[in-house]
């Protein structure tokens, strides 16, 4: 398994990426744990 953090400035579009990413790995069959955060809460 492999673990994912990406850091944003406010989150929508980061969001988007995360799902993207995660239909992305499903699809190759990799496991994935991605998950977004705010530069604040890094």
């Amino acid at each position: 398994m492999k673990n994912i953090v990406l850091c944003c400035a406010a989150g929508m579009s980061t969001s988007m990426l995360v799902q993207r990413m995660k239909d992305a790995a499903q699809k190759k069959g990799v496991e994935v744990t991605i998950k977004a955060v705010p530069v604040a809460e890094f």
